[in-house]
């Protein structure tokens, strides 16, 4: 069987690499810290995933070294679920 990027396994795999790379800036519950409240995000998945990959200058590091496109897609399936 093949995960979606909505699978239940994805988001909650997605949670834990949102605690080990994440939380630190946007709180251990998504709702924000130095980074922002990622709940209710309005962006396609696509945007959530090239934010991770590449970062924002000077507000956000790339996690592109980090993480590898497997985890990115976990992770925005995490943000997806945080609705």
């Amino acid at each position: 069987e093949t995960s979606t990027p909505s699978s239940p396994v994805l988001v909650s795999q997605g949670g834990v690499l949102f605690l080990s790379s994440c939380a630190h800036c946007h709180g251990a519950d998504a709702t924000g810290d130095e980074g922002p409240d990622l709940h209710h995000v309005w962006v396609s998945d696509r945007y959530i995933s090239n934010i991770i990959t590449f970062g924002i200058k000077h507000e956000m590091p790339s996690f592109k070294k980090k993480l590898g496109h497997d985890e990115i897609i976990r992770l925005t399936a995490h943000i997806r679920s945080l609705d």
